[in-house]
């Protein structure tokens, strides 16, 4: 006959007692969870810490299948998952609202990246759908509908093997799912007063359901707005990871967004098939009207990407004949010239700056590309950004690239710039007038 806990820790994992799947993946001695004043926490009300005892825990299984599927997630764009089985569960009403990206289409909301996230979730044909990572079972499905720049939802259906109501509402327990998996929003488990005293007595038993996600919960609280929209990895994503240019065609032709964003930093398509140096694959997307002038959530182009990843010049040029812009900035006011000064990508130099790329632009701690190429111990590309008449003397909070140098113990960037200071061609005025002859 099973014990209590036994069939409690099998509710929260959505198994039978006795089955091979060991959630807590060891055997950690159980702990109470501590409860956290609200002037500790971000949240502004009282929150019970799990992460520091469900932190260390890793999930296992017996089952090689079942470990295999849950981290396989990124060769699929939830087609396979089907929610008809919860057709017949009575609908719970909810008024549930999400931003929502303006290219937001079918495909996966959140991906499992480890075998402790637990859930997968998907957009498809009108439907937010929530499946256990290990096996692809849907457990909760939720009517949704664009308004506007939101996503919507009306209805949602939770099979009793979610475990949605054991720590509390089952309604919002799903609101969280969603924001802290697919929004990517750190907020409390929302619990009940029951449901507190469980994970405060027996706090493993939320890493079951939800593993590495559930860091803490609270009684009672109200999550903010997010800060970034919904996203999916729909079929043109996984046909440009393939590099699969017949079926790029296909759905470009069927209408799939050539541009839509990744839930994973706001990756494009163009993006991602220039960070895997293929050119056929970028210049197909260009042509099918890919915009190269289009950055991710940190403001890089894809020609940022091509610089930082290593791409030939060649890559270059064919974004830069597109219509990609050489006088960018990310979200750090890195240009073009210090993201080849942090790579150390001295043949481009001269490329970036016949493209009139700032030589002496700042980033938002005042940093020039010679401050980073000399910080780094790049000596190729703090040469060749010398020859082209970087200003050595530029400082930043005080200090010129050789006292930065000199402070990060970069040797070589010492001796360069001390050779560079004894030339009779050492001001930019010199170097700049040489490279013009």
């Amino acid at each position: 006959m099973p014990t209590w806990w036994e069939r409690t820790k099998a509710k929260l994992l959505g198994h039978s007692p006795g089955s091979n799947d060991d959630a807590a993946g060891g055997s950690a001695v159980q702990q109470r969870a501590k409860w956290l004043a609200a002037d500790q926490t971000r949240f502004g009300v009282p929150v019970l810490d799990l992460f520091s005892i469900t932190g260390q825990l890793l999930s296992t299984s017996e089952n090689p299948e079942a470990a295999a599927r849950s981290i396989s997630w990124s060769q699929s764009v939830g087609a396979e998952l089907d929610g008809s089985s919860l057709a017949e569960l009575e609908p719970l009403a909810c008024a549930l609202r999400y931003p929502a990206d303006p290219l937001l289409g079918d495909g996966l909301l959140f991906t499992p990246r480890e075998m402790e996230h637990k859930w997968v979730l998907a957009l498809r044909d009108g439907q937010v759908l929530a499946a256990r990572s290990w096996t692809g079972e849907v457990q909760a499905v939720a009517e949704a509908r664009r308004e506007g720049d939101e996503l919507v939802l009306d209805v949602v259906r939770i099979s009793k093997a979610a475990g949605f109501d054991v720590f509390g509402d089952p309604v919002e327990t799903f609101d969280w799912l969603i924001r802290s998996h697919a929004l990517d929003q750190v907020l409390p488990l929302p619990a009940d007063a029951d449901g507190a005293a469980l994970l405060e007595a027996a706090p493993l038993t939320v890493f079951g359901p939800f593993g590495h996600m559930a860091k803490c919960a609270a009684l009672s609280w109200d999550p903010p707005s997010s800060i970034r929209p919904l996203r999916s990895d729909g079929a043109l994503v996984l046909a440009v990871r393939d590099a699969d240019l017949e079926r790029v065609r296909e759905l470009a032709a069927a209408g799939v967004a050539i541009d839509a964003p990744s839930p994973t930093r706001g990756l494009r398509p163009l993006a991602v098939a220039v960070i895997k140096h293929e050119p056929a694959l970028v210049e197909l997307l260009l042509e099918l009207g890919a915009d190269p002038t289009l950055g991710d959530d940190r403001a890089q182009v894809p020609i940022v990407w091509a610089i930082v990843s290593g791409g030939e010049l060649a890559l270059l040029d064919t974004l830069y004949s597109a219509g990609a812009r050489t006088d960018v900035v990310n979200l750090d006011l890195f240009n073009l010239l210090h993201a080849a000064a942090e790579t150390n990508r001295a043949e481009l130099v001269e490329w970036l700056i016949a493209h009139d790329v700032d030589l002496e632009g700042r980033t938002r701690h005042g940093h020039t590309p010679l401050h980073i190429a000399c910080g780094l111990g790049h000596v190729e590309v703090a040469d060749a950004l010398l020859r082209a008449g970087a200003d050595p003397r530029a400082e930043a909070d005080g200090l010129d690239a050789l006292a930065i140098a000199k402070q990060e113990h970069k040797p070589q960037s010492v001796e360069l710039l001390e050779l560079h200071h004894a030339s009779p061609l050492a001001t930019p005025q010199a170097a700049r007038a040489l490279r013009r002859k």
